[in-house]
């Protein structure tokens, strides 16, 4: 085994997204409207910074709500859990 490789990392999680694989630090958002693109780019940086071996829709939208704080995202899960699957088929 490759040395500094732990088996339980995804392969997606290494070298790629922030710092090859550690959790960048986001700067949460405080817009109570956040514009789709917004939410959707943070979505992404989050999950670029994930490992998705390990990462669940409900852990992606619990983050997703703390990015931001001021906005009411929970009526939006299920377009969240869409962009969910988009972003990470893409990956």
């Amino acid at each position: 085994m490759a040395p500094g490789f732990d088996a339980r990392q995804s392969s997606f999680s290494m070298g790629g997204g922030f710092g090859g694989g550690q959790t960048a630090q986001l700067t949460p958002n405080t817009d109570p409207n956040p514009t789709d693109e917004t939410v959707l780019s943070m979505l992404r940086q989050y999950l670029n910074t994930q490992d998705l071996m390990s990462v669940t829709k409900r852990s992606a939208r619990e983050a997703l709500y703390g990015l931001f704080p001021n906005a009411k995202l929970e009526s939006r899960a299920a377009w969240i859990n869409e962009n969910i699957d988009k972003i990470l088929s893409e990956a």
